[in-house]
């Protein structure tokens, strides 16, 4: 496992361990992976709220990969594909978790970004071995489901979870706007669906990010 962390930052990074206990090998083809990160965002959730016994809207996502506590990015995900055949894939599955130094994280940030949260603020003696054992047995079982029924299994979680169904919200890249509308959801292939009044368009993560709107 790789620690990194500057001044009073404790930040975590999950690598070693999906390495290790998580390379999974999905009996599907790269084609069929679209949206195993929002499948993960489910999971990191889901395996916090074991552990977190707080109001569930505290912790929520924010597509595509990021987990939110009180609104503030708590973590994110990252998948990396490392082999894959016409029938299977093998992917690692990296997890980056704020577990305290929240403050001091903020600091380093530019004025610009999103705010950071921290376990901490929920758990101020939070043991990374817990958080750990709670996200991986999420993990797990996230990943039997993903392998039979692909992201199909984790659509209506992932709606209810995210942060702006149902808002309006903008979507920049490179700092620019592109597009304003209404986030409706998610589909099959884990694209960001917005309303903009003159239909659905339907958003592939890559360079663009999601802001809320405000007037």
């Amino acid at each position: 496992m790789s620690f990194r962390g500057k001044s009073a930052i404790t930040h975590h990074d999950f690598d070693w361990v999906a390495r290790n206990h998580m390379n999974k090998r999905e009996a599907r083809p790269p084609a069929e992976l679209a949206g195993l990160s929002l499948a993960v965002g489910t999971a990191i959730v889901a395996g916090l709220r074991t552990l977190v016994h707080t109001d569930t809207p505290r912790l929520a996502l924010k597509w595509p990969n990021d987990v939110l506590l009180d609104g503030a990015k708590l973590a994110g995900s990252l998948i990396e594909t490392v082999r894959s055949t016409r029938t299977s894939s093998t992917v690692v599955i990296g997890i980056g978790l704020n577990l305290d130094g929240e403050a001091a994280l903020a600091a380093q940030l530019d004025a610009r970004a999103n705010p950071p949260a921290a376990l901490a603020r929920v758990l101020p003696a939070v043991a990374m071995t817990d958080v750990l054992a709670h996200v991986l047995n999420a993990l797990a079982t996230m990943l039997e489901l993903f392998e039979k029924h692909g992201l199909a299994s984790f659509l209506q979680a992932w709606d209810a979870d995210h942060a702006y169904t149902g808002k309006e919200v903008l979507i920049l890249e490179n700092g620019h706007e592109i597009l304003h509308g209404v986030a409706t959801g998610i589909d099959s292939y884990g694209r960001l669906l917005i309303d903009t009044g003159n239909g659905i368009q339907a958003l592939a993560s890559g360079d663009v990010s999601l802001r809320a709107y405000i007037l």
